[in-house]
């Protein structure tokens, strides 16, 4: 740009030296013009020959004339010199401008390539430096893509190894499992019950930890396939869980038999259990939590009243829930006072009678453990395992459904679980025993299944 400005200004200089030259030139040629014409104006000399005076008038004009011209001829030549020398002086600047520009010209275009080469240099380097780095990043990509697999290697050999030795483990626990079972049969009372010898084996913390493997058991289930059912429940806990319900017997000893208590030994939790409410029901402020519990406990030990002066479930026809409440604890207190009397007459029809519904004069009744959840908490204790307890209407031959809720006793420092399946339409008077899938078996439980087999 400056070198195109450089050569405008030079253009333009050119022309008023052009213009300045011819307008000079004309300038003197008028003077010159002007000049002869006066010389020609002038009056002729006085007092003279007219033949001398022209004479000498003509030889006069023609000297101012020569004269003139010389002068003129001599202002032309020195104008003529001075604008040579004008011209020569404006050759001289137009010539500098001109190298000057040139030179200013070769100057930015050797200064442009030179910027151009340093440029294209700093691009040389960045892209030598990008390449450096992209090579650097896939060298320690590799190098890390290296040791991700080495170290995955090194895992999966891990892994490998404990899998193989949890195998090994798993499978010698579960042959010494095996050979222990084989010579450790679960313990089993024999108690009269219902007129007959019946065998209660206990599911308790040391017949709970004798166990087969589920695969045995499922050999055993296929020779009853239909009386077994799959189903999935919800625990208290929030967890689903597969379950295999076992049918009880139904000849009302069914949880007799899920929980294997002797009648001997049930009597002593049937004690227990009546101190316990005792000292809750004491309690004005708790009593109206624990009486459906000591009215239910009342009608198990005394259905007929005997020794409780009337029938608790009477007591509740008669009036309200406060009269009432009067009454049982008047009558719950004659039990207490009265419970090992009582308990001896419950052991005796339960040796006649079992768990069957029996008729008497005042109503009928059979002769079972309670479902409170107060009984349940002593069970839990005495057996030493925990218990749950779901409750729902259970079709014969099909799943249960719905169900309504579970409840859940522990025994602290029990390692093992008893599930239980409560019919809801039976108001608790039938229970089923529930396995969970793929866990080992209690022995205890073969047992009793195939007691209900009769095998």
């Amino acid at each position: 740009m400056k070198a195109i400005k450089i050569f405008f200004l030079f253009v333009t200089i050119l022309e008023i030296a052009t213009s300045s030259y011819a307008s000079d030139n004309s300038k003197s040629k008028n003077k010159k013009s002007r000049k002869s014409e006066k010389l020609r104006r002038l009056p002729p000399p006085v007092n003279m020959h007219p033949q001398q005076a022209k004479g000498r008038s003509q030889q006069s004009q023609a000297q101012t004339l020569q004269q003139a011209q010389a002068q003129t001829l001599q202002q032309v030549i020195q104008k003529s010199k001075r604008e040579h020398e004008e011209q020569q002086q404006f050759e001289k600047i137009l010539k500098h401008t001109r190298e000057k520009s040139e030179r200013e010209y070769k100057e930015q275009q050797e200064q442009a390539q030179k910027q151009e080469q340093a440029q294209k240099q700093e691009q040389a380097q960045k892209q030598q430096q990008a390449q450096k780095q992209q090579q650097a990043q896939k060298q320690q990509q590799a190098q890390k893509q290296e040791q991700a697999q080495k170290q995955q290697q090194a895992q999966a050999q891990t892994l490998q190894q404990v899998i193989q030795q949890s195998k090994r483990e798993y499978e010698e626990q579960q042959l010494a499992q095996v050979q222990t079972q084989q010579t450790d049969a679960p313990f089993f009372k024999t108690a009269i019950f219902g007129g007959s010898k019946k065998k209660f084996w206990e599911k308790n913390d040391s017949n709970m930890s004798k166990i087969i493997p589920w695969n045995t058991f499922e050999a055993e289930k296929r020779k009853a396939q239909n009386l077994f059912r799959d189903c999935s429940l919800e625990s208290n806990q929030g967890q689903n869980k597969m379950f295999v319900r076992i049918p009880g017997f139904n000849d009302g000893s069914c949880l007799w038999s899920h929980l294997g208590i002797a009648p001997e030994d049930m009597i002593n939790i049937m004690i227990s259990c009546v101190f316990t409410l005792s000292k809750n029901f004491e309690d004005p402020q708790s009593r109206g939590d624990f009486f459906q519990e000591v009215f239910e406990i009342i009608d198990v030990l005394d259905p007929s009243g005997k020794l409780t002066s009337q029938k608790a479930s009477n007591i509740m026809q008669k009036g309200s829930k406060d009269d009432a409440g009067l009454d049982i604890a008047k009558q719950f207190n004659l039990l207490k006072d009265n419970i090992f009397q009582l308990c001896k007459s419950w052991s005796s029809a339960v040796e006649k009678h079992g768990g069957r519904m029996v008729e008497t004069a005042q109503a009928v009744t059979a002769f079972r453990p309670p479902n409170g959840s107060t009984f349940f908490q002593e069970v839990s204790q005495h057996l030493k395992v925990n218990i749950e307890i779901f409750t729902g209407k259970i079709a014969k031959g099909s799943l249960p459904s719905p169900i309504t809720s579970s409840r859940v006793f522990k025994c602290q420092g029990a390692q093992h679980w008893l599930y239980l399946l409560q019919d809801s339409e039976e108001l608790g008077t039938h229970y089923d025993v529930l396995l969970e899938k793929g866990k080992p078996v209690s022995k205890a439980i073969i047992e009793e299944m195939n007691s209900f087999l009769n095998k």
